[in-house]
């Protein structure tokens, strides 16, 4: 790799791009990513610069309930009673129509944000 050329992680690469971003003049109230680029440095390094963040977490993240309690991600997704989610279709991709579904429960004790929840069609 040439010396000019910085390397850089996953969470660091979209962190750079928002800080950048926010440097050169762009508005933005809240910032989402997907799981692969949202590690616990990127959503430490969103905190700072004031933004609200929906960020993909693996299925095994410990998250923490309002009572303190800590659960896997998908335990706590299936405390989410059924009638609390709601059926979005993104398109329709090489396998068929994807549709998934979206809820939203609370984590982080004195937090006053929820945290969205999301399952595919299949699960």
């Amino acid at each position: 790799m040439p010396q000019e050329v910085v390397s850089a992680t996953k969470p660091q690469q979209p962190l750079a791009m928002v800080t950048d971003a926010l440097t050169a003049g762009t508005e933005a109230a809240w910032f989402a990513g997907g799981e692969v680029y949202c590690g616990r440095e990127l959503r430490r390094g969103i905190r700072p610069l004031g933004l609200g963040y929906a960020v993909g977490i693996a299925a095994t993240y410990q998250v923490t309930d309002p009572a303190g309690q800590r659960w896997e991600a998908r335990k706590l997704i299936s405390k989410v009673r059924p009638g609390q989610w709601m059926r979005r279709r993104t398109g329709h991709g090489t396998k068929g129509t994807r549709e998934y579904g979206r809820a939203w429960t609370d984590v982080r004790p004195g937090w006053p944000k929820a945290a969205p929840a999301s399952r595919s069609s299949g699960g």
